[in-house]
Formats: C-alpha cells, sequence, structure tokens
C-alpha cells in the first residue's frame, strides 16, 4: 500500500515543485480513493494546483488531508465506502461547509478479484463477487455523481473525472468481472455527458494503461518486464501520470472537452 508521504515506487516525490500560476485555484474538488496510489496522486497535485481537496477513501483519506494542509494548502476528509451512498452525502456536505461550493468530483476509487486472491474469469465470477466489483466500481461513481449533480446544476458549472481502465476495450486474462465494471463506466459518462454537459456540467473519463502502484507490485516480477516490453513508450505509468491529465479535466483549460475517454497508457490502445 502506498502510505501518503510516499509515492508507488518508494523513490519518487509526489509533491513535485509547482511551476507556473495554479490551475485550480479557487476550485473545490472531491477525491475517491484518496487514500493511496493514483487516488492519493490526484488529491495532492490537485492541492498543488490551487484546488481545496475533499479526500474520501476507506482508509488513508484523514492523513492525507492533514498532510495537504500541513504543507499550507486546503483539505478536509470523509472515511467510508463509496459503495454507501451515507459517505457521498458526507463528502458533499463537507465540501459544502468547509469550501462553499464544489467544482470537481474524481472518481478513482475501484477494487478488482486479485486483490482477494481470485481467479476473475466468467466461468470463476460468483454472484458474491459481480455484486462487490460492481457495488464499488460502478454503483459507486453512481452514487458519487448523483450526489455532486445537483449543486453543479445549480452553479452551472462542474467537471466530472471518472477512472477506467484499458480492460474496458480490449481483454485482459482474468479481469472479466472488472472490465465488465469499467465498461459500464466508460458506457455511462458518455451517456451523461450528452444529457447534461448542455447544462455546464462536464463528464470526461481517464483510461489508465498499465501503472505502477501497490496493486501492480503484487503482479511477479517477470510478468511485469512481458507487460513493460510490450508498451510502446517501454515503461508502465506512474500515478502521477494520471493526476497530471485530471488536473487538466478538471481545470477550465479542458472546457471545450466532454464525453472524451483520454488513454494514459504508453499507447497501449494504438496497437
Amino acid at each position: 500500500m502506498t502510505t501518503p508521504g510516499s509515492s508507488a515506487t518508494g523513490d519518487l516525490d509526489p509533491w513535485p515543485v509547482h511551476v507556473g500560476e495554479p490551475r485550480l485555484a479557487g476550485k473545490v474538488a472531491l477525491v475517491s480513493g484518496a487514500g493511496r496510489g493514483i487516488g492519493y496522486s490526484c488529491a495532492v497535485r490537485m492541492a498543488l494546483e490551487g484546488a481545496a481537496v475533499v479526500a474520501l477513501d476507506v482508509a488513508g483519506a484523514e492523513a492525507v488531508a492533514e498532510q495537504i494542509t500541513a504543507r499550507g494548502q486546503r483539505a478536509t476528509s470523509v472515511t467510508g465506502s463509496v459503495a454507501d451512498r451515507e459517505t457521498w452525502e458526507a463528502g458533499v456536505q463537507s465540501a459544502r461547509d468547509a469550501f462553499g461550493r464544489i467544482d470537481s468530483l474524481v472518481n478513482v476509487a475501484a477494487v478488482s478479484l486479485p486483490l482477494r486472491e481470485r481467479e476473475d474469469t466468467l466461468l470463476s465470477l460468483t454472484e458474491e463477487d459481480l455484486d462487490w466489483l460492481f457495488s464499488v466500481n460502478f454503483r459507486g461513481p453512481v452514487l458519487g455523481m448523483q450526489a455532486v449533480m445537483p449543486f453543479m446544476l445549480e452553479q452551472g458549472s462542474g467537471s466530472i473525472i471518472n477512472f477506467l481502465s484499458g480492460a474496458a476495450n480490449r481483454g485482459i486474462p482474468n479481469h472479466a468481472g472488472y472490465s465488465a465494471t469499467k465498461g459500464a463506466l466508460q458506457s455511462l459518462t458518455r451517456q451523461v455527458a450528452v444529457e447534461y454537459s448542455p447544462r455546464g456540467v462536464r463528464f470526461n473519463a481517464i483510461a489508465p494503461g498499465p501503472i505502477k502502484t501497490a496493486m501492480s507490485a503484487r503482479t511477479p516480477r517477470h510478468i511485469q518486464e512481458e507487460i513493460e516490453a510490450a508498451i510502446p513508450l517501454r515503461r508502465v505509468g506512474l500515478p502521477e501520470d494520471c493526476a497530471s491529465v485530471a488536473v487538466f479535466l478538471a481545470s477550465d483549460e479542458s472546457s471545450f472537452m466532454t464525453g472524451a475517454i483520454v488513454p494514459v497508457d504508453g499507447g497501449n490502445s494504438a496497437r
């Protein structure tokens, strides 16, 4: 697990020196899965770019918020599961109480069966597996969007960023249930972009390829090397690579983008 203050690789500083004007000054971002990995990097980077951050996760959110405030940025936290509506209601209320508004929702939190050391194939999936995967990976983002949308529509602006996976578009062994959840979220992202963008709320998604996180570190080394050799850029990604794109999609620089699925995969989707 990536702990606050450390990167997934252990040898990179997740608090880079900021250069230039902050792109998210005055904005408020709610980030799920903020306790580690990609979600942690998104929370940190958005804070560096001037956003007030509400960190949300089942564990580690409070420590991330404390670290951000210790660096002079604004942050608060909510601990709970994204699969529970009460967690999202608490997150939105925290944003409104502490910062007065909410401009971005970053849906990062996700789970996969390999974390339970179970196979994720069509014939191995149980009803319990499906309920768990869809409750976190699909229902969670849906509940998050439902929670923030009334306030964004009231403001007439907002940016919602859903994290997908390359598994949504190409077959990856041992990812049957996981890829189904990400495919469902990808379809919904495009659907709601068409429905709500005319009212000022933008919906985009990031589709990471192989990213170096605590989760991927459990993959045997020889398989990691095979994956890296197959990527056109010849390296796996870092959580910071995803965070950079999330900042762009949350900023006004991407104001003419909605319904987009942005691959952050070293060129895998081009093959």
